[in-house]
């Protein structure tokens, strides 16, 4: 291992303000960064040749920096600042980097090697804005983390993430990946080594619920919903239930009606809070959480669920927590980091109310195109209903016309003939009589006639006649 130093050397941190001190320098750094860190290693782990655990390397145009840290106490780490660009060089050129790296990355690293050696020979300074990251990474380890006791904080803040939030709530993103992409940036801004969702109201059914059906009229029991891990050798609580705990420490209660303003509720030894709770105190202990921040998540007046962040304490013995708080190796939550997580929660709650409002608005439209389909479809079949009427009725008057006819000319004839050519002298009466008859007939055949005109125009078997 390269003996890396620097005006800080090597100092004893607690992780978190590692993790705010690293991701602060890609904040305050200007124009295009090249960087490496452990998780660009094919399995995101350091071997142990190389005597750290973790590490940054950030080079831009003005400025070089390597950010390492050494394993220290449970939840600290050794953690060293060099701007030497011999010594990031040299550190470059060891071999567990050299063949550890993606292969991406290996890329990287031959450009910054070749950068670095060209800076070396034209001047091995300490610049400006290198004494002014110093300065910062000073200010930010002497307030533990707290990014709103530094005078010069950096420009990337809090407000940012929730822009972002805000930004998905407008391009109206698909919950689930909203609620989750949320979840990640929280994360790694707050350098939560966890943090998840334990939703109350109407969780979805899980997997394992959905193979064997239950009796339970009640839904389905609360649980995690969704997570976001610090790092991937923390241990998922994804899916895990505990309402029996959740009842057992009143947390119902506490949370049974909503307050005036939404408040946080931190937590930074769960081992002395939950000492009278063995239930929920032997979970959190078995993934190893040491402390713990909620922001509840309110739909109106229903709580809808938790955000929880986790601070783990893997390295301390289960057995010994209580000492290990004396030894502060507990986190000490910011009130800006509750009320931050509040804002959080505040946002997560306006996409879940966008999303119902959205799963309403788009089954009212299955539900009207459904309604619009029967009732055309009740038109359609109204008007084949009424087509075959009028076809059978244009059937019935064509046949009924032409069966009408042939009685009717009997009649007109034999009238017309008894009145040219009787066997005998009629009386003035029956002559009357038969005249009544004739013309009476000859007017039914003109109706009879027109009838029959009419329905064949009705059946398309008209013809012109030139006349």
């Amino acid at each position: 291992m390269v003996d890396v130093s620097s005006a800080l050397e090597y100092q004893s941190v607690p992780r978190h303000v590692f993790e705010q001190v690293r991701r602060s320098f890609f904040c305050l750094l200007s124009g295009e960064i090249s960087h490496l860190s452990e998780q660009d290693f094919v399995e995101a782990q350091l071997p142990e040749e190389a005597e750290i655990i973790k590490f940054t390397l950030l080079s831009t145009e003005n400025v070089n920096l390597l950010l390492v840290a050494k394993p220290d106490q449970a939840c600290y780490y050794l953690v060293c600042l060099c701007f030497n660009p011999t010594v990031i060089e040299q550190f470059l050129s060891a071999s567990w980097l050299a063949t550890g790296l993606k292969r991406r990355s290996q890329t990287i690293r031959k450009q910054l090697q070749q950068r670095l050696k060209q800076g070396i020979e034209v001047s091995t300074s300490f610049s400006v804005e290198a004494q002014a990251l110093l300065t910062f990474a000073h200010q930010l380890i002497l307030a533990d983390g707290d990014l709103e006791q530094v005078s010069e904080a950096p420009p990337l803040s809090s407000s940012v993430i929730l822009q972002h939030v805000v930004s998905r709530l407008q391009h109206a993103e698909p919950l689930s990946s909203l609620i989750q992409l949320t979840l990640n940036d929280v994360c790694e801004w707050l350098c939560l080594d966890r943090l998840f969702i334990y939703q109350v109201a109407d969780p979805p059914p899980r997997s394992d619920q959905l193979e064997q059906p239950s009796n339970d009229t009640e839904g389905v029991s609360p649980y995690i919903t969704y997570e976001a891990r610090g790092h991937s050798s923390i241990e998922s609580v994804l899916y895990r239930s505990d309402a029996s705990c959740f009842i057992q420490t009143r947390l119902h209660e506490r949370y049974g009606q909503k307050p005036q303003k939404t408040e946080y509720y931190a937590i930074e030894n769960v081992a002395q809070h939950y000492r009278h709770h063995p239930c929920m105190g032997t979970q959190l202990k078995q993934a190893n959480v040491g402390s713990q921040l909620l922001a509840p998540i309110w739909l109106g007046d229903t709580l809808w669920g938790l955000l929880i962040g986790h601070h783990c304490i893997d390295a301390i013995d289960p057995d010994d927590l209580e000492s290990a708080s004396m030894n502060g190796h507990f986190r000490r939550w910011q009130p800006w980091e509750g009320e931050f997580l509040v804002q959080i929660a505040d946002l997560l709650a306006l996409a879940i109310r966008q999303a119902d409002l959205q799963q309403q608005l788009q089954y009212q439209k299955l539900m009207l195109k459904a309604q619009v389909e029967d009732r055309t479809q009740s038109l359609k079949d109204a008007l084949m209903a009424a087509e075959a009427a009028n076809k059978t009725k244009s059937e019935f008057l064509a046949t009924m016309s032409h069966e009408l006819r042939t009685p009717l000319t009997y009649i007109i004839g034999m009238s017309a003939t008894l009145l040219r050519w009787s066997f005998g002298d009629l009386s003035p009466r029956q002559r009357d009589y038969l005249n009544t008859i004739h013309s009476s007939g000859e007017q039914l055949l003109d109706i009879i006639n027109d009838i029959l005109e009419v329905a064949k125009i009705e059946a398309g078997r008209t013809v012109l006649e030139i006349n």
